[in-house]
């Protein structure tokens, strides 16, 4: 059997919690099987990035690269408007697995598989950039999750929201992500922090609720709270008048300390000396943040909606996430109560040995499905 799977999500650095969601998905799942033969497939003008992919994954004696060397833009544009070559008659292949949207074409009577993370696009436009909205437009994930032979949601909360989309529950299959975190902290000046901090961690973007941090955190401090918050992680709309009013207020405020881009040992030291991590997003279809903390015995305030409580288990420390005065009580209370935040702590370590322990599960759910 010939199964393609698409990796163009892969060619971005440093990779998203999509490409991580990839990336661990497809390293397991080759060791797992090894008489299959996977077609990996990615596309643009070739560069350092190809190589290192094609390095990585051709270590598998039954995997292919294919590599469609056409710049992307005019590959997306001919399958935009139904021409080029199908995908599946490309690859050659009985089966298609997209980890991620993306402009595709494909055979009507090919078997497509593909993994819908979360539909905030839908949910929550205006928490997109004009770009990112047309982006979307243009690619239609709705058209592909219609069309497509089954549906990978990664939590109930997507699938759920998938059946309000439209989409019938029976071609729906819920398979949460691996994770793959580790503990292995890093010597460096991060871990020497000597203040007492609470942490954020992941894109600066408005669906993460920045602005609802930046907001709670100057009331903690009115309110006497003198633990720091270190915010890592890259820009989103680095140019728009919300990063800018952002930055403004991390330069204007002593106590806020921004580092940018971290490595994942650098990320596990912060973790580990922090009071808590934020990550009160609006909306996730996941959250990996969530049991990466908690698996370095960080507690963790979450937001109570989405798919964060399913992931949560109930050992993090829940919000509504538009409710500033929730945000710093909790951030005052971690900061100021050992039991609760030591009983978070212990419970966050079983909650992540859980969801490792069972990644297993997940991955045969994942083979069998695409061997079907």
């Amino acid at each position: 059997m010939r199964i393609g799977i698409d990796i163009r999500c892969l060619l971005d650095v440093p990779l998203s919690g999509v490409g991580v969601y990839t990336q661990t998905l497809l390293h397991a799942l080759l060791q797992h099987d090894q008489t299959t033969t996977y077609v990996l497939f990615v596309s643009g003008i070739t560069n350092a990035r190809h190589a290192e992919l094609r390095q990585a994954f051709t270590q598998y004696p039954n995997v292919e690269f294919f590599h469609l060397t056409i710049a992307n833009k005019i590959i997306n544009s001919l399958w935009w408007i139904g021409l080029g070559t199908r995908l599946d008659v490309l690859l050659d292949v009985d089966s298609i697995w997209m980890p991620q949207f993306n402009f595709v074409r494909m055979s009507k009577k090919a078997t497509v598989h593909v993994t819908c993370h979360d539909i905030s696009f839908y949910l929550f436009p205006h928490l997109y950039s004009k770009k990112g909205r047309l982006w979307h437009w243009f690619i239609n994930p709705k058209r592909l999750y219609y069309n497509a032979h089954c549906i990978i949601a990664v939590s109930e909360q997507t699938k759920n929201d998938l059946i309000a989309f439209g989409i019938s529950k029976k071609r729906i299959k819920v398979i949460e992500p691996l994770v793959a975190y580790s503990t292995s902290a890093t010597n460096t000046d991060l871990k020497a922090i000597s203040e007492k901090y609470f942490l954020y961690i992941g894109t600066f973007d408005p669906r993460k609720n920045i602005l609802a941090l930046r907001e709670a955190y100057d009331i903690y401090l009115q309110q006497g709270g003198t633990a720091h918050l270190v915010l890592c992680g890259r820009l989103g709309w680095h140019k728009s008048k919300y990063y800018q009013s952002l930055l403004r207020w991390i330069q204007a405020t002593p106590s806020v300390k921004y580092i940018g881009y971290v490595t994942d040992a650098e990320k596990f030291s912060l973790y580990q000396g922090a009071i808590a991590t934020y990550f009160v997003s609006l909306y996730e279809g996941f959250g990996f943040p969530v049991l990466e903390a908690m698996s370095n015995n960080c507690p963790v305030i979450i937001s109570n909606t989405a798919s964060l409580p399913e992931v949560a288990q109930g050992a993090a420390l829940m919000v509504d996430p538009y409710d500033l005065g929730q945000i710093c009580q909790a951030m005052t209370l971690l900061e100021n109560d050992a039991v609760v935040s030591n009983t978070l702590r212990k419970a966050g370590l079983l909650v992540s040995e859980q969801w490792s322990s069972s990644s297993q599960k997940r991955l045969q759910k994942l083979h069998a499905l695409l061997q079907s």
